[in-house]
């Protein structure tokens, strides 16, 4: 089994991804990284709208360096 390096984050930071508000703003937050939700946050009938959010949502949310996963 592989060992993976530990990041070094100290804190992560879930976002919904379908709502904007949260996502313009997360990057304010200052959390080592950001995990932009399409599971438990969202909606099921948001669940398309939400897997078209993510490319822009990421690059959203790394605007200041940290990790989006």
């Amino acid at each position: 089994m592989k060992k993976l390096d530990y990041p070094g984050w100290r804190t992560a930071l879930f976002i919904p991804v379908h709502i904007e508000k949260f996502v313009a703003k997360a990057h304010t937050r200052g959390a080592d990284a950001y995990i932009l939700d399409l599971e438990d946050s969202v909606p099921l009938e948001q669940k398309a709208e939400a897997r078209e959010c993510v490319v822009p949502a990421a690059k959203t949310v790394s605007q200041d360096g940290a990790a989006a996963l």
